[in-house]
């Protein structure tokens, strides 16, 4: 069971029947032929018949002491298969079982097997599924597609917002559930980069205040959901920042780690651009059409 197991054909080696007959002195002469002759041309066995040997006492057959009790001749055979199986033997490359290489593209377990499977299914799922609507805000209007980032996660802690320019001044808040973290001044342009830094790790809303005049106005405007967005976490950030590190010029293997970690954005540029240089890469075009629907 064991040489099927290994591959190993019976008569490559001699048995143990055989080398101990050998020892022994009891093996016919065509056996003790088949034995020698193997023994010279296979070190694993003839490194056993010595160990045989040794345990029975001598170094060359020339010297093998004579037995001649018939009983004392049985015990020394049944000792010396005791001592054989039982004994510690060093590895031999003949018969070990070859490990199963696993194909590492990228020497990461973990990134390889995203790629994979994200080649596999023809998709990858989306981080988090975002509220339509905010209890808070009521429900239905538009969402606020003027308003960057939203329904996304951004790597940075200090994320720049964006929303379209409108009459007025800007004063742009981000809460964390009801708590205010950050606030800007006044502003003339439409954008504010955040301070201070976020929490990773956590999502956060924010809305612009718009003035003009003695009028207020709200972005997004309610009913339209909350504009949210998350702040990836340590981890993520730091492999993510490990893959551009070290492929910074393989853009399915970013997309696919941007896109698992929500970064819809991000990992849309990643693979629209691995998708230019590889035209015909079919399986990486779904990719293209999942994370565009999220």
């Amino acid at each position: 069971m064991i040489r099927d197991a290994l591959g190993v054909a019976e008569q490559d080696h001699p048995t143990y029947e055989m080398m101990a007959a050998v020892v022994d002195r009891t093996a016919d002469d065509v056996t003790r032929e088949i034995v020698e002759s193997h023994c010279e041309v296979c070190p694993r066995c003839d490194d056993e018949m010595r160990d045989l040997r040794a345990f029975a006492g001598e170094t060359t057959p020339a010297v093998w002491p004579r037995m001649t009790a018939a009983a004392a001749a049985v015990i020394a055979v049944a000792m010396a298969g005791a001592w054989y199986v039982t004994r510690p033997r060093a590895e031999t490359p003949q018969v070990r079982p070859r490990a199963v290489a696993v194909a590492s593209g990228y020497g990461r377990a973990d990134w390889d097997s995203a790629v994979r499977d994200a080649l596999a299914r023809g998709a990858i799922d989306p981080h988090q599924q975002w509220p339509a609507s905010d209890p808070l805000r009521g429900s239905g209007g538009e969402a606020p597609g003027d308003m960057s980032p939203v329904a996304t996660v951004v790597d940075s802690t200090t994320p720049l917002l964006t929303w379209r320019a409108k009459p007025g001044r800007y004063v742009v808040s981000v809460y964390e559930s009801l708590e205010r973290v950050a606030q800007s001044p006044a502003l003339q342009s439409a954008e504010w980069q955040v301070s201070p830094p976020l929490t990773r790790g956590k999502t956060y809303a924010w809305q612009v205040e718009v003035r003009h005049g003695s009028s207020v106005e709200l972005l997004p405007r309610p009913p339209a959901p909350a504009a949210l967005f998350r702040v990836l976490d340590e981890r993520s950030s730091a492999d993510l920042a490990e893959a551009r590190r070290r492929f910074p010029d393989d853009h399915l293997l970013l997309g696919v780690l941007e896109a698992r970690a929500g970064m819809q954005q991000e990992a849309l540029a990643d693979l629209r651009t691995h998708m230019a240089r590889h035209p015909d890469d079919r399986k990486a075009a779904a990719l293209v059409e999942g994370v565009a629907r999220w």
